[in-house]
């Protein structure tokens, strides 16, 4: 009876530790959304799917977040499922995309783009004729102000552009259908 007793109170603590969940955290960038989980990429490049069905949302930009919102999830790995318990929208994103970026010039030797800052101003690189301003991010948007100068006139205007792609090396965007693809400047 004695031996009995201990097989079932080892069975019963080897049920428990297979039951109980790890606990994690991920940050990266949001590359899939559904109602039932999210899937980041981090900084490694590691792809990381987490079910958000039970999450409660611990972020300080609302209720959601949008594809290319850098985003932390604490989650915990339960049954081989990771199981999101909350999320942060973090501002990462902004500072992954502050800095210098560059794009060849269509049929001519040389780059041009753009110097995004981190209190928001922008400036142009190797162009005369297109006057970055400034700039934000709203989701995946990233919407700058230009001034476009030429016979003798000035024209201000707003370009929001959809960010398809960015990492640490590349950003991709769609204006209005004219996809550009830009690198990050190394100094």
């Amino acid at each position: 009876m004695k031996k009995i007793f201990v097989v079932v109170l080892a069975m019963m603590g080897l049920m428990t530790s297979c039951n109980q969940a790890v606990e994690k955290s991920v940050t990266g960038i949001v590359c899939d959304a559904t109602m039932n989980g999210v899937t980041v990429v981090t900084v490694d490049n590691d792809t990381v799917f987490v079910s958000t069905l039970d999450a409660k949302d611990a972020g300080c930009t609302g209720n959601s977040f949008a594809l290319n919102d850098t985003l932390t999830v604490d989650y915990k790995v339960m049954d081989g499922i990771n199981v999101a318990e909350s999320w942060q929208v973090k501002p990462v994103v902004a500072e992954l995309i502050i800095g210098a970026w560059t794009k060849p010039i269509s049929g001519m030797d040389g780059e041009d783009g753009f110097l995004l800052a981190a209190d928001g101003k922008a400036a142009s690189i190797n162009s005369a004729t297109l006057v970055y301003k400034t700039w934000k991010r709203e989701g995946d948007k990233l919407i700058m102000d230009i001034e476009s100068i030429g016979n003798g006139q000035t024209i201000a205007s707003t370009d929001t552009m959809n960010v398809l792609k960015l990492d640490k090396d590349s950003l991709i965007l769609d204006n209005g259908g004219m996809i550009m693809r830009y690198h990050r400047v190394r100094e």
